[in-house]
């Protein structure tokens, strides 16, 4: 089967809050009614979108198709991210991923041409669906805006003349009335002409996303998913759904190297010597942190984790810091990804049998222990919550320095994890996304032994120490396709 899709297409917007991810629901749901396979994408560093993703394309309903339900169960939302993988990267785990699909949806971030600075269109969505040779439907807010919905469509359109500006959809209008008036507005510049509408979604408080500190509530928060039926139900009323499948036939990529695939799942290798031996090595179990409190992951690293080319079989092993009395036995490492502690750190602080564990495991230098962003909060002395500190893992030696993501925007660092050490592999700093509005105190003594000098921002450095590192943006091992903590544990 082709890796290429019958159909695909990027979802932009001029700024956040626009209506992207809602659109992108609605349209998951409405092709899967169809009976059409849907692979859905997420640009950036966003973990809370593709769950939404995951969740539309798992909801039952009565008109999908028993095939189209078997087809989408295993599928997940993946995260393409042109500043922390290279281009040629983008395009091989976008045609990993989009085989067996007949349509594939790429959710954009923020707005269209923002990305990891103010200068360039580096990790932008505008960037990304250039390097997939894709179209671009931009999301409009029209609910205070007529008229004007003109030349702001123009100049996205003229911003960057090599983008394929190919339709708008205007969203929270006031109705048919008003959503003539802004496809009259569109209409009526000539060179605006290669833009379709595509139509107005109106506006509708019952399919409203709630939002937090960090982005949306996860899907999980909501305790239903009618609101995706409903935004299903939004966009075969009031768009075009035909002639969307119609300007987003899929365009062929340029040539993708194929050894930058990292593998959606474990795949066997041509068997050498060296591989044969260290498949047949001592296994090694890595336990992931997985429940309320810590749930942000890339699915690239998992499967890298997994991937069992020239390297011993890895388990992954999941537990909860939040339910389970203590860590599962028999591990080798742990990995502790991001989420929401500072939601859950009273729970966490009272599940002392855990850290105990868990302080155990770190103090076993034969261990390795990986923590980033959520992860790092958790090995903090202390938790910030609102102006309270919560000691999770207090180690008695005072509550330490505040120290934290302070900045109120999303933006490209690299993350420096000390060249030479065994952590990093390489003497090139991975890039990384800065976090906003986290806060922790310093690392445990019990993980990180006391330092002279003041530890560098969480927010732009990893932390390493022995066989433990802290990073508080979170990477991505796929940036090497070789997987630097991959072959530290291994």
């Amino acid at each position: 089967m082709s890796a290429r899709p019958r159909a695909a297409f990027v979802i932009g917007a001029p700024h956040s809050g626009s209506g992207k991810t809602s659109l992108t629901l609605g349209l998951i749901r409405a092709f899967a009614r169809r009976g059409l396979v849907v692979q859905p994408f997420k640009v950036g560093p966003d973990f809370i979108d593709p769950m939404h993703h995951e969740a539309a394309l798992r909801v039952k309903e009565g008109s999908q198709t028993v095939d189209a339900g078997i087809a989408h169960s295993a599928r997940r939302s993946i995260n393409l991210d042109s500043w922390m993988l290279s281009r040629d990267a983008c395009a091989a785990r976008f045609s990993a991923n989009a085989e067996g699909a007949d349509v594939c949806i790429i959710e954009g971030v923020m707005g269209l041409f923002d990305g990891r600075d103010g200068r360039t269109e580096v990790g932008s969505t505008a960037e990304l669906a250039k390097i997939l040779n894709l179209p671009v439907i931009l999301v409009v807010d029209c609910w205070a805006m007529a008229r004007s919905v003109a030349p702001l469509v123009l100049g996205f359109q003229q911003f960057d003349p090599a983008l394929n500006l190919a339709g708008v959809v205007f969203n929270r209008t006031g109705g048919d009335f008003h959503t003539g008036w802004l496809r009259d507005a569109v209409h009526s510049v000539q060179v605006l002409s290669t833009v379709t509408v595509l139509g107005g979604v109106p506006k509708s408080d019952a399919v409203v996303l709630p939002e937090r500190h960090l982005g949306l509530h996860m899907p999980a928060d909501l305790g239903s998913t009618a609101h995706v039926g409903l935004l299903a139900d939004l966009v075969e009323k009031h768009l075009d759904v035909d002639t969307i499948l119609r300007i987003a036939v899929a365009q062929p990529l340029s040539s993708v190297p194929p050894t930058l695939a990292v593998p959606t799942t474990p795949v066997a290798s041509t068997m050498t010597a060296e591989t044969a031996a260290a498949t047949t090595a001592t296994p090694v179990r890595i336990g992931v942190a997985r429940d309320a409190a810590f749930c942000f992951y890339y699915h690239d690293n998992l499967s890298l984790l997994q991937s069992s080319a020239g390297r011993p079989r890895v388990t992954l092993v999941p537990f909860s810091p939040l339910a389970d009395a203590r860590l599962p036995p028999d591990l080798d490492a742990i990995y502790l990804g991001g989420g929401y502690p500072e939601l859950h750190a009273p729970r966490l602080a009272r599940n002392a049998s855990f850290v105990a564990s868990l302080r155990d495991f770190a103090r076993d230098r034969r261990h390795v222990v990986y923590a980033e962003c959520g992860g790092l909060m958790y090995l903090s002395k202390a938790i910030i919550v609102d102006t309270t500190k919560v000691a999770v893992m207090d180690d008695g030696d005072g509550d330490g320095d505040r120290v934290g993501g302070a900045q109120r925007a999303d933006g490209g660092v690299s993350s420096n994890p000390n060249a030479g050490t065994r952590w990093s592999g390489s003497s090139r700093s991975p890039p990384a996304w800065s976090r906003p509005y986290r806060w922790a105190t310093a690392p445990s003594a019990s993980f990180h032994p006391p330092q002279r000098t003041r530890p560098p921002p969480f927010s732009r450095r990893t932390l390493l120490q022995g066989d433990t590192c802290f990073t508080f943006p979170p990477l991505w091992s796929g940036r090497t396709h070789t997987g630097v903590w991959r072959r530290r544990i291994c």
